[in-house]
């Protein structure tokens, strides 16, 4: 008997992987050739949005905080034009070594669990869906520098919570342990955002936390909401 036939398989989790990967790589070389502060082409024709004057959205955080030299409303500039892909490839780059690493384990094990029990279609326009909504929150909350698969991470996240509980047939293949651990960091992580904020408000200087939480909880919220209308 082939064994090959109970081996779930998750191609597509495996080409988010390699290209993540691709895009890390060809971001380092090009340290080599752009000054480190000086985004390449490529990563400027991916990001949500590349400012080209000032002032600049930087999100409704600044805007609330009173830091001056930002525009009030969001501008949506390249969008707008056409540049639609925007909505989805700040999820395919990444700003360091450990940040590519976190994230595409976290897409391994959850993506080798939930693919498997969805049409290739289906999991690609979930993904999609999740790295849009993510994106544009974060977008809109503080502006067009992130980047990160973590959004769609936490969509996954969610949808796995809910079909486990909700149809306990489906298997995926994943411990739940593993489940709570990362809800608790993005818990941790919203809570130490949270704070910093408030403390912001009071003219504390300093307190930026470089973590798209925003991604982390529409992505969330997404999934959870996907999975419970899902027959």
């Amino acid at each position: 008997m082939n064994d090959a036939a109970f081996t779930p398989s998750f191609p597509v989790t495996w080409a988010i992987i390699g290209l993540c990967t691709f895009f890390y790589l060809w971001s380092v070389i090009n340290t080599f050739t752009y000054d480190s502060k000086v985004q390449a082409p490529f990563e400027q024709a991916m990001m949500y949005e590349t400012p080209l004057q000032k002032p600049a959205w930087m999100g409704y955080e600044p805007v609330l905080l009173g830091e001056p030299d930002v525009l009030v409303r969001p501008s949506f500039t390249q969008i707008v034009h056409g540049e639609v892909w925007r909505l989805f490839t700040p999820v395919l780059l990444h700003a360091n070594f450990l940040h590519i690493l976190f994230n595409m384990l976290w897409l391994f094990a959850l993506g080798r669990a939930m693919e498997p029990n969805m049409s290739k279609m289906g999991y690609i326009g979930f993904s999609l869906g999740g790295a849009a909504l993510s994106n544009t929150c974060q977008y809109l909350v503080s502006g067009p520098f992130f980047v990160g698969y973590s959004g769609v991470l936490c969509a996954m996240l969610g949808y796995i919570w809910v079909r486990l509980k909700k149809a306990p047939w489906e298997p995926y293949l994943i411990n739940r342990r593993s489940l709570g651990f990362l809800w608790f960091f993005i818990f941790l992580l919203t809570l130490i955002s949270g704070a910093l904020f408030v403390l912001s408000l009071y003219n504390v200087p300093g307190l930026r936390f470089p973590f798209a939480n925003t991604a982390h909880m529409t992505g969330a919220l997404y999934g959870l909401v996907v999975a419970k209308i899902k027959r």
